[in-house]
């Protein structure tokens, strides 16, 4: 019922909630999480808690995990958080979502901010970082050291979002007006999530010297337009373009998670390999990678 997730009237959205994804999806996401569940739990949180674990082992700054959805809830440690440090001047907090959208760091914003200000606790909320050099260092050297030598195509699987997600942020009517306007400049939408990506793909590849590369788009739901190219099409159609030993990451997501796991690692390569491919090979999150520890130890001091 997210009003930034879906952002439909209340009532429609209501129905929507109700009538069908509630009718259906729990039952298939329980399947789904099944498939990539450890002895720890899920993925997402497990991986985070050792995230926040190692910070905390390197820093005098208190590190806390908060999720926006489930376990770990925001309104649930901040209140923790006042309870252990009822005269904290400040709280720095980093959205997790390298690249901006409506549905992922505005709507974590919109549930923070609130709560925080109930409670008396100041907020220093940092701005998306995709585009940051020590993370764009952190990245490009992960990639570097995890893509296999016979790796034929690089595939950038980016979080879907519908396109108006992308059109309703910006004031200029630049934003999908054309099928490069990504790579054309203007002042408009500065917070456009496919520019980001696309130029993020784009530095990405150049940086690693690789020629041959798609940027596209995953976990689209329902029938409404979501931003193009969709992943699964891209996968089926690589073996019949030649490109038969590929290697997949998922730069929307700092931590692997259902999306990277099962929707990519397990569905993306049975896709990939019963349209012809021979070899699929998937990046993992940047997880508890040591640069990507040390981006968010000077992150948080950043003025």
């Amino acid at each position: 019922m997210d009003p930034e997730v879906i952002d439909y009237p209340k009532w429609l959205r209501w129905l929507l909630v109700h009538q069908i994804v509630l009718r259906t999806r729990p039952k298939k996401s329980a399947e789904a999480y099944q498939k990539i569940w450890t002895d720890d739990g899920s993925p997402l949180v497990a991986i985070t808690k050792k995230l926040v674990d190692a910070l905390n082992q390197k820093s005098d700054i208190k590190y806390y995990m908060a999720m926006s959805y489930g376990s770990h809830t925001i309104p649930d440690v901040l209140k923790n958080i006042k309870k252990e440090m009822p005269d904290l001047k400040e709280l720095i907090t980093i959205p997790l979502y390298p690249h901006y959208a409506t549905s992922t760091v505005r709507s974590a914003i919109n549930t923070l901010t609130p709560i925080a200000n109930q409670l008396n606790i100041p907020l220093s909320i940092k701005p998306i970082f995709f585009d940051h050099p020590e993370f764009r260092k952190a990245q490009i050297q992960h990639i570097r050291d995890a893509i296999p030598k016979d790796c034929q195509h690089l595939v950038f699987s980016y979080h879907g979002i519908p396109n108006r997600h992308v059109t309703k942020l910006d004031p200029s009517n630049h934003c999908l007006s054309t099928p490069n306007c990504c790579h054309q400049p203007f002042s408009g939408n500065r917070n456009c999530y496919r520019h980001q990506t696309q130029n993020e793909a784009k530095d990405i590849a150049a940086a690693l010297d690789i020629k041959s590369y798609s940027v596209c788009y995953q976990s689209r739901l329902g029938p409404e337009t979501w931003l193009q190219p969709n992943t699964e099409e891209i996968l089926k159609e690589l073996p019949g373009l030649g490109k038969k030993h590929v290697a997949i990451l998922c730069p929307s997501f700092v931590t692997d998670c259902l999306e990277t796991l099962e929707e990519i690692q397990m569905r993306g390569r049975d896709l990939f390999m019963s349209a012809g491919g021979s070899t699929f090979h998937y990046i993992p999150c940047l997880n508890i990678n040591l640069d990507w520890q040390q981006f968010l130890l000077t992150y948080s001091y950043d003025a």
